[in-house]
């Protein structure tokens, strides 16, 4: 499962920026590491509705910007250095679990994913596809359709479509991986012909002979 890497930074406001393979990811959020205590409490934060704390938590933990590298120790997206060709979909705002479990299962078996794993607040997924990345929007715009026609997820985070946006490092023990690399996401919306209104033609009597 070589891939290339991506940008980690310390915190969402930024920081030295570390470089981190797909692999390495996979390992952290399976593991928990130094993270898993900042998940937990997070999470729980979250699931009694104590929504301060669940910020305030959030600020201290370190983020990663799964699209892309970058120049320097910046997360612009006019700093990329190079993009991964990996796209994270967020899906959230899941109050029921049980929602949450069923759609996880779902997209395990989903041709397109690599990965699949619980959120820091443990209410939404993280979805790791492969992507061109010359196609960001494109690609962000494919997914959110295809998963919308093939299993009525309609919850997906419209931000994904940049490459430098950021998600923060998670802890799931459970999190899926696919045994093999995945295709890269091509099903991109088929652009709608504009059929622009033609005027009626009037023909004035003193202009037409009969």
């Amino acid at each position: 499962m070589k891939t290339k890497t991506f940008g980690v930074f310390p915190s969402f406001k930024g920081g030295k920026q570390e470089l981190m393979t797909l692999e390495q990811y996979v390992q952290v959020i399976r593991n928990g590491g130094v993270y898993k205590d900042t998940v937990l409490k997070a999470r729980n934060a979250n699931f009694v509705g104590d929504t301060v704390s669940y910020k305030e938590i959030k600020k201290t933990q370190a983020v990663a910007a799964v699209g892309a590298t970058f120049i320097g120790d910046s997360h612009r997206k006019e700093d990329i250095k190079e993009a991964s060709g990996l796209m994270v979909i967020d899906l959230d705002g899941y109050e029921n679990i049980d929602e949450l479990d069923r759609d996880f299962e779902k997209l395990s078996t989903d041709e397109y994913t690599w990965v699949v794993h619980r959120s820091i607040g443990g209410k939404g997924l993280a979805v790791i596809i492969r992507i061109n990345p010359e196609k960001p929007m494109e690609s962000y715009k494919g997914i959110e359709e295809y998963y919308h026609n093939v299993y009525g997820i309609d919850n997906t985070d419209k931000q994904c479509s940049n490459l430098n946006r950021l998600r923060f490092i998670s802890y799931d023990p459970n999190i899926f991986v696919s045994d093999i690399k995945p295709v890269v996401f091509k099903r991109y919306p088929v652009k709608k012909k504009v059929v622009k209104n033609m005027s009626p033609i009037v023909f004035h009597t003193d202009e037409v002979g009969f």
